[in-house]
């Protein structure tokens, strides 16, 4: 059971040395000027950062034209990599396999080019993975890892631990909050596996698990620290973040170790934000994440507190048109052992209002 993916010294001394190597990265950003012209690198910057509000403001099609004509006039390879990604991203939740397949080789075009920053590249990457892991289409998977660059990341009938390993090669690049958090998240999850399984000498196994999440989690707060040093603590990526830091305490608090964080307080400040910035399909998220903690972890315990988080989905339309509404249904389609279609299940148990809610999206129950 532990087998491929067992904890031993030498991927507790990379995690270290990851960990370790996240200042470097960041020291040595690549951003080698392809023209050193002031004024045109100022124009490709306006461009960009209009087709940014753009895209926070309108979406990812109606940006896609600005940032084209800021890749025309871009004039450093951190500008070029910095747009390119964003074109890359701009079809890749598309429901085409032909639109998903052009994204997926436009950001491993960005990942393999060392002229790019490596924390751009690192996010191409990581955005590959995001894009199966959207509604975890086989086809999509497939063609992730069909491919020499990826192949070696294949483990045979083990999605999960395959995913892990392409974030491992992300976070190689640079470790990304993103990246860390989802590598934390596969060994927090290998942690409840392992104490189920009533293994021998079970805390000599789980000590090197915890060494590589609490690095994981350090990685992710310094990148947290960047962001909100370099955009604000409105950033609209935090929000997420903040969602799977809970999550990732969630499962430890789970598995008897409540020094990673407190989730309930956690999930309630992320609540709180997603309020302040009005972030309506973050706070479904939240709600839905916090709904599954409290039922995987004190059952029937904390049932009303269980259908006060999922009562908006079926009670208003708040959440109708959101990519929450969009995550519930896909998951109907997700392998039966997915951790998330698990968690939707349960929830279902404790909320009959929320299982007519998973009929009424396509749910067999």
């Amino acid at each position: 059971m532990f087998k491929e993916g067992s904890i031993n010294l030498i991927v507790v001394l990379f995690a270290v040395i990851v960990s370790a190597g996240v200042v470097y990265a960041y020291l040595n950003y690549h951003d080698d000027s392809l023209v050193e012209n002031h004024e045109n690198s100022n124009e490709a910057l306006t461009k960009r950062e209009e087709a940014e509000e753009t895209f926070r403001t309108e979406g990812r099609k109606a940006s896609q034209a600005l940032f084209e004509e800021a890749l025309d006039v871009s004039e450093s390879y951190n500008e070029e990599g910095q747009i390119k990604f964003r074109l890359a991203t701009i079809d890749a939740y598309s429901n085409d396999h032909g639109a998903q397949f052009a994204s997926i080789d436009a950001l491993r075009i960005i990942a393999a080019n060392e002229n790019y920053s490596d924390y751009i590249r690192a996010n191409s990457v990581e955005f590959i993975g995001r894009i199966y892991s959207r509604n975890t289409d086989p086809v999509v998977f497939d063609y992730i890892f069909d491919h020499p660059a990826y192949e070696d990341f294949l483990v045979e009938n083990d999605d999960d631990l395959t995913l892990r390993h392409l974030y491992e090669h992300a976070s190689s690049l640079y470790p990304t909050a993103q990246s860390e958090l989802r590598i934390a998240s596969w060994y927090a999850r290998e942690i409840l596996k392992i104490k189920s399984n009533g293994t021998d000498d079970v805390e000599k196994i789980l000590a090197p698990i915890k060494t590589i999440i609490r690095n994981n989690l350090a990685n992710v707060d310094r990148d947290i620290k960047l962001i909100i040093e370099e955009s604000g603590p409105d950033d609209s990526r935090l929000l997420d973040l903040y969602n799977r830091r809970a999550v990732v305490a969630g499962y430890m608090v789970q598995g008897g170790d409540d020094s990673f964080g407190d989730p309930e307080v956690l999930y309630r400040e992320v609540m709180k934000e997603s309020i302040v910035q009005d972030s309506i399909s973050q706070l479904g998220f939240t709600k839905y994440y916090y709904a599954s903690f409290l039922a995987n972890t004190y059952g029937l315990k904390r049932v009303n507190d269980i259908k006060i988080l999922l009562s908006d989905f079926h009670e208003t339309s708040l959440y109708d048109h959101r990519a929450v509404m969009t995550f519930f249904k896909n998951a109907n389609s997700f392998a039966d052992d997915d951790t998330f279609k698990q968690d939707i299940l349960t929830l279902a148990k404790f909320d009959d209002d929320f299982r007519t809610l998973l009929v009424e999206l396509g749910w067999s129950l």
